[in-house]
């Protein structure tokens, strides 16, 4: 038993480093948000501040913003559209950036990150 206990726990945490793993990475500083496709496949992305997903109708397509493998990209937090006073975003403000690989139409799958900007 305790044996089946140990390898449930080994495959457990092996499978989560997997998924730890995340395809792109984020932060932001100096209002400048960096974002790095830690993939070797063209990643496409959807940036929003956090207070307007709810409030907005939009599709993944691939003709959009997108972020070749290995490369990272530098957005000015004005280019981020905001539902608040300001319209854009800012310091404190949390955003949700929306990513996909171009097997989208196949897979459907669409993955997020949320961040904090400072």
């Amino acid at each position: 038993m305790k044996f089946l206990t140990a390898l449930f726990f080994i495959l457990f945490f092996i499978s989560c480093s997997a998924e730890d793993q995340m395809a792109i990475s984020a932060g932001g500083s100096d209002n400048k948000l960096v974002i790095q496709n830690n993939t070797d496949q063209e990643v496409f992305y959807f940036i929003v501040a956090r207070n307007c997903a709810p409030l907005i109708d939009w599709i993944p397509t691939l003709s959009g913003p997108k972020l070749d493998g290995g490369k990272s990209t530098t957005i000015n937090y004005e280019e981020i559209y905001n539902c608040s006073e300001e319209l854009t975003a800012t310091m404190n403000d949390e955003i949700i950036i929306y990513w996909w690989f171009r097997s989208y139409p196949e897979t459907n799958k669409v993955e997020h990150l949320i961040i904090k900007l400072k």
